[in-house]
């Protein structure tokens, strides 16, 4: 008989010897049953559930083998009884049982074991070993190959971890390729960094009380790291309160590169308090910091949406005062924003209509306020202009467009905005 634990072994099923019981102690047959005993496993019909020998005042379990052998068994060996197979597992067990070892039959079990209600979840492992079975007795049944998982190339059949090793690939969790592993070890590394800026900040900010204001920039320099720089930005950009937003962009100030110059002209332009945008923008005058790049970068503010951004950013760029930012502080002299007009906000009321050829009933809407279109001259962006060139053109942009022509490009050149 085959047996599907142990797959790949076809062994008999161990049958016990015939020993003799006290007919006595044989009540009615219970159903079949599996008695697992410190002996081992035993296939048969439980015969007793609970029987008390009268003379060593032992609980005894009679039990006949599938031999036809009938033994008791001490109560205290057994270890557990198992409930007799549902009807599935002893469909599948009775067809294992008889079916022949041909590439064949193992391939009619696992198209039974798919099509059947319940087995294909119940019975991943035994579908395996069949489809395994049909590879070891037919190497050339493709099927079953690509079931397992095989993929051919050249003429080789490889299975998924010879596949994925011969292609580079290494198992982690899934397979991954060495770019993948790299990134995710960089990724990791990022975050462990995180952590432990993070830890550190909080223990600065603990010590911070007992720190005197004069060392405050020297603990700063001690305790910053370029990780722990980049953990601050974004915590001082979700930070409330202004205090602790001026100790968190001079922490971040204590560093240099992009990331760094552009986190201080966010807090030169949009931080919510005065103080904190001066600080900012103080902190970009600082050696290390590249003011051209910054200039650059904040000018592409000067076409925001928001008006008071554009007036913002001139404001920084006039501090900075890099030649770089002189067109685009010409083009933004004027701009226009979508402002609301001073409307109710919309509504609509339903009502008796009134007048003639009225029905009764309606819809009375009120418009709510409407977005227009309005043009606006910006004081900041005229005051960056002055300061950074020494000329005073007032609002022309024309007469700006001509002197910048004449001063910074080449004889012809047009940089006049398009229309």
């Amino acid at each position: 008989l085959l047996t599907s634990a142990g797959f790949g072994v076809f062994s008999p099923v161990w049958s016990l010897p015939q020993e003799p019981a006290s007919k006595s102690a044989l009540p009615t047959e219970v159903p079949d049953t599996i008695i697992v005993t410190q002996a081992g496993e035993l296939a048969g019909e439980l015969l007793s559930a609970s029987y008390v020998d009268p003379e060593t005042g032992k609980t005894m379990l009679a039990f006949r083998s599938i031999a036809g052998g009938e033994i008791l068994l001490e109560g205290s060996r057994v270890a557990r009884p198992k409930t007799k197979p549902d009807l599935l597992t002893q469909d599948y067990e009775n067809r294992l049982a008889s079916m022949d070892d041909t590439p064949e039959a193992h391939t009619a079990m696992v198209d039974w074991l798919k099509k059947t209600a319940g087995a294909k979840a119940r019975f991943p492992d035994q579908i395996e070993f069949h489809l395994r079975r049909i590879c070891q007795l037919d190497p050339n049944d493709e099927d079953a190959r690509r079931a397992l998982g095989y993929r051919k190339e050249n003429g080789r059949w490889f299975d998924d971890a010879a596949w994925n090793a011969a292609h580079g690939y290494t198992k982690d969790r899934t397979w991954k390729s060495e770019l993948e592993l790299q990134i995710q070890q960089f990724e990791q590394s990022q975050k462990d960094e995180a952590g432990n800026a993070k830890t550190a900040w909080n223990r600065f900010l603990a010590r911070l009380p007992q720190i005197p204001p004069s060392s405050h920039e020297a603990e700063l320099k001690a305790v910053i790291t370029p990780a722990l720089a980049i953990h601050l930005i974004e915590l001082a950009k979700k930070e409330p309160s202004a205090a602790a937003r001026r100790i968190m962009i001079e922490a971040i100030a204590t560093q240099r590169g992009q990331e760094i110059t552009n986190a201080l002209l966010y807090f030169a332009i949009a931080d919510a308090d005065e103080n904190l945008r001066d600080l900012a923008i103080g902190l970009l005058e600082l050696p290390g910091f590249d003011r051209t790049g910054a200039a650059a970068k904040a000018s592409e503010s000067l076409s925001h949406s928001d008006n008071t951004i554009v007036n913002r950013s001139g404001a920084v760029l006039g501090e900075l005062g890099d030649t770089v930012a002189v067109l685009p502080l010409i083009r933004a002299i004027k701009t226009t924003h979508m402002v609301q007009t001073g409307n109710q906000p919309g509504r609509m009321n339903v009502g008796q209509g009134s007048g003639p050829g009225s029905s009764g009933a309606g819809l009375n809407i009120q418009n709510g306020p409407a977005a227009v279109p309005k043009e606006f001259v910006n004081s900041d962006v005229l005051s960056a202009l002055r300061q950074i060139t020494g000329q005073n053109h007032g609002e022309n942009e024309e007469a700006w467009m001509n002197w910048y022509i004449q001063v910074f490009t080449l004889a012809g050149t047009d940089v006049r905005r398009e229309k």
